[in-house]
């Protein structure tokens, strides 16, 4: 979704909040489409308010918790996913969410360790393969994390992070011919259409006399 489109979502769940301010679910959603445009100390208010109303509303349980380990408030984001799997023990977003913690933390063995649960829970989602890829890889386990982003792709051929990630597999392994291909799905997954040094991109051109910035 776009911005534009953010923006426009956010008028129309304002307006139904403005005469209906306390539905649980517009409250969350509002809480959703702040976090992703950015206004982080709204998008915490909606969902806590939220949350005072429907105190075991999934969505805001695992909304905010997404929102508060954008902002890095780890403990916090923990708690709540802990009432979220109290809840609903099988609910996958929670699980990736705790494996991402986790892993930002630097406890890798334990992210790996919640991707798995993860992928025991929806073995065909390309996702949750995708994480486990991920913490595989951070944990050093390249064969293993290399097996998992392959699974992935077989199952949504073009899911951009599990190519990112078998990229930097490839990449660790110095299997340059087949990682740097792979490497240009950063466009999609990191946003970096918009380039924050203005340079323009190597060409593949002669380098001599010239510089390359990396």
């Amino acid at each position: 979704i776009g911005q534009a489109d953010l923006f426009l979502a956010s008028r129309a769940l304002n307006f139904v909040q403005k005469y209906e301010p306390d539905i649980p679910s517009v409250l969350c959603n509002l809480g959703i489409v702040n976090a992703r445009i950015g206004q982080f100390d709204d998008a915490l208010s909606f969902f806590a308010r939220a949350l005072e109303l429907a105190p075991n509303y999934n969505s805001a349980l695992f909304n905010y918790a997404v929102a508060l380990t954008q902002l890095e408030r780890y403990e916090e984001a923990t708690r709540l996913l802990q009432q979220l799997l109290a809840l609903q023990p099988d609910h996958l977003g929670a699980h990736l969410q705790f494996a991402e913690i986790l892993r930002e933390s630097g406890n890798i063995l334990q992210a790996v360790d919640y991707a798995q649960r993860a992928v025991a829970l929806a073995p065909g989602e390309s996702n949750a393969l995708t994480s486990l890829g991920n913490m595989l890889r951070d944990a050093g386990k390249l064969d293993e994390a290399s097996e998992y982003f392959k699974r992935a792709l077989l199952i949504q051929p073009n899911n951009a992070a599990a190519q990112l990630g078998l990229a930097f597999v490839y990449l660790l392994q110095e299997r340059f011919a087949e990682g740097w291909p792979l490497y240009e799905s950063r466009k999609k997954v990191l946003d970096s259409t918009e380039r924050l040094i203005h340079f323009p991109e190597w060409d593949k051109q002669p380098l001599r006399d010239k510089t390359l910035l990396v």
